[in-house]
């Protein structure tokens, strides 16, 4: 049969998800007065951030840019063993910077004259005499915060975000500021890297990393179920653990009319569209969609499917595309600037999130699915239990069996061909979204974080870390402190 593809119709949805780790609803207190009695300066603590673009600093984006609008005086540091500062250099930024109103920071390339004997001494721990590098990272520490303590002040709460190795650094940023320290725990690498290379590793094992940095913790944030009963199998207790899953900015993801000239530059305009926005990796589950192709162009002639993103996997997907001989009907955008990723979501008929049932992709939740639900775009995911966090089988999409082919080929030839269904599920997921997962709902989560980390009097912060407070009710958002 061939099938037209999808009208302009889009939004909405009966409320649905899970609610809050701890007591009452994403929304039930007005955030003015969730924040009021901790309107102070909190430092989030990261591993990269933009200017380089990926689902890890977009989220720390707009959650930071959230708690900036809700009161919170607000910046994003970047760790020192992070993504690197001089990867960041490169894309011309500044070690204190300001995008849309959030401060920015990452270690100078070269510190300030008063500190040329510590350059001097960072030199000599280029030796590789163990013990040197220890000493490095405590001097670049030193010198870190000091830095920050004069181009921006000082934290009350550090806020640091996984890894592991930045969650380290973070609890130790926290002791020299004698802030509270909250780990937020997005993903656990070690899974993922087994998962690249089909390797079978024990998840308490490759988990333990994080439940240590996480032990130590004031609080603990994870971005969704999966994560935070991991974290407890490991031994956090489940009474500091706040789950604050992820959100998409409601401004930006609304939906669109096809953009006509990209669907023309792909070769797309009169064909059934699937798509997928991706970082390209094995755990993705692209092979499965690929292998389910022949199935699907059989039932719909003119289906096509248009992945966006780039990674490691694609040879081999591209390879695979042409022994299954369904290249014609693939194409492979590559990584797009995330200021055009809209366009491409607006060709998209049905978004297919096909990650396979290794253990991070049990655990871990996507991002990219959020924005399809709030663009208008009907999904379909593989029924691992982290999108069945986020997907309501057969009201705010469509699951099928991991791995399996012919499930996924099954489920997309029905949607492909039932525009009703479509614009059911549309309306559902839109709905939940608005309700449930744009930043200016999700950030109110983040008051059950940092509320217990002041008492009411605002003498004293919760400080697991050991560290004098500094939490004494003098600062102000936007002073700041000697």
């Amino acid at each position: 049969m061939d099938v037209r593809p999808r009208g302009e119709g889009a939004p909405v949805r009966e409320s649905q998800g899970s609610a809050p780790r701890e007591g009452g609803s994403l929304s039930g207190v007005a955030m003015s007065e969730q924040v009021h009695m901790y309107s102070r300066r909190v430092l989030h603590y990261v591993d990269s951030s933009l200017p380089i673009q990926t689902g890890y600093t977009i989220r720390t984006h707009y959650l930071a840019r959230a708690q900036q609008e809700l009161g919170l005086d607000v910046a994003v540091c970047l760790a020192l063993g992070g993504y690197r500062n001089d990867r960041v250099a490169s894309y011309g930024a500044q070690p204190c910077t300001v995008k849309e109103g959030l401060t920015y920071l990452w270690f100078p390339p070269e510190l300030s004259p008063q500190t040329r004997a510590y350059g001097i001494i960072r030199q000599l721990c280029e030796v590789p005499v163990r013990g040197l590098s220890r000493l490095r990272r405590r001097l670049d520490m030193r010198a870190y915060v000091e830095w920050i303590r004069r181009n921006w002040g000082v934290p009350e709460i550090v806020h640091a975000h996984s890894p592991a190795s930045t969650g380290a650094e973070g609890l130790r940023m926290a002791r020299r500021f004698g802030a509270a320290f909250v780990y937020e725990v997005r993903g656990f690498r070690t899974l993922s890297a087994a998962a690249e290379r089909d390797e079978t590793v024990h998840t308490n094992a490759a988990t333990a990393c994080e439940i240590k940095v996480a032990k130590k913790a004031d609080r603990v944030v994870a971005i969704c179920e999966g994560i935070a009963q991991q974290l407890i199998r490991g031994g956090v207790s489940d009474s500091k653990i706040t789950i604050v899953p992820n959100a998409v900015n409601g401004a930006e993801f609304q939906p669109l009319v096809r953009n006509e000239q990209l669907a023309a530059e792909l070769a797309v305009q009169e064909h059934v569209v699937f798509g997928y926005v991706t970082n390209v990796r094995r755990l993705e589950g692209l092979q499965t969609a690929i292998q389910a192709w022949p199935q699907v162009k059989k039932e719909i002639p003119n289906a096509v499917f248009v992945l966006v993103g780039d990674g490691t996997y694609v040879g081999q997907l591209q390879g695979l595309a042409r022994k299954r001989g369904v290249e014609d009907s693939w194409r492979f955008v590559g990584r797009v600037p995330h200021s055009e990723v809209r366009a491409y979501y607006s060709l998209f008929d049905v978004f297919v999130v096909p990650r396979i049932p290794q253990p991070v992709c049990q655990i871990v939740t996507p991002l990219k699915p959020l924005e399809a639900m709030a663009m208008g775009i009907p999904v379909v995911a593989s029924d691992v239990f982290a999108l069945r966090e986020m997907v309501d089988d057969g009201k705010t999409g469509l699951l099928f069996t991991a791995g399996d082919p012919a499930s996924l080929a099954s489920v997309c030839v029905r949607i492909g061909t039932d525009p009703h269904l479509r614009d059911q599920l549309v309306k559902a997921a839109s709905l939940w979204v608005k309700t449930e997962r744009e930043w200016s709902v999700v950030a109110g989560r983040y008051a059950n974080v940092y509320r217990p980390l002041v008492n009411t009097k605002g003498s004293q912060p919760v400080n697991g870390s050991g560290a004098a407070s500094i939490w004494d009710g003098s600062s102000q958002p936007g002073q700041t402190l000697p």
